[in-house]
């Protein structure tokens, strides 16, 4: 699948998320009409995160306000579980990305999904360059913001990681560590 093919496939999935004052994305991992949960770096996520407000935009302009003990964090990742009463969300407009469940491999095409100040988005393309169990290393084009939760998707579209830092390359947690999070 050509890039072109893959920006309006991974955009329905985006949510922007504000905490405070900073903004950042996500990804939605499951999505019915009355509920949806959303995958983000947990690096965004500041402690005690009592002290902050935390908005998610859906790409249907739906605006929901989590409660604290909605959002679960695991390592890396943190998981947003939201509600959302009434006519819910327009699952035309929002869905979710698909996790891949194809083993990685070294040198597998990948590409990265980076938001800047949370609200548009750009793919680059690169490739695996060191692979483990629950994380892998790819050269896709980086920026700051790439280490701050960038989706990672193979070239089906589908989710393959998510980055959460920069050591010379991006690092991204596996589909098998994002798991862990449910």
């Amino acid at each position: 699948m050509e890039e072109a093919q893959l920006y309006p496939m991974v955009s329905k999935s985006i949510v922007k998320i504000s905490i405070g004052v900073s903004f950042h994305h996500g990804y939605v991992s499951d999505c019915e009409a009355h509920s949806a949960d959303v995958i983000a770096s947990a690096k965004n996520f500041p402690m005690p995160l009592e002290n902050f407000e935390v908005a998610l935009v859906f790409p249907d302009g739906n605006k929901y306000f989590p409660r604290k003990d909605n959002i679960k964090i695991v390592g890396n990742i943190a998981l947003i579980h939201c509600n959302f009463p009434g006519d819910g969300i327009n699952t035309n407009l929002v869905q979710a990305l698909i996790l891949s469940t194809r083993p990685l491999c070294m040198s597998d095409k990948v590409y990265t999904y980076s938001a800047y100040k949370g609200y548009t988005g750009v793919i680059t393309p690169g490739f695996i360059i060191e692979l483990q169990e629950d994380y892998f290393h790819h050269n896709c084009s980086a920026t700051k913001r790439s280490q701050d939760g960038a989706l990672v998707i193979n070239t089906s579209g589908e989710l393959v990681g998510l980055c959460y830092a920069f050591e010379r390359y991006l690092i991204s947690a596996t589909v098998r560590a994002i798991l862990r999070v449910y």
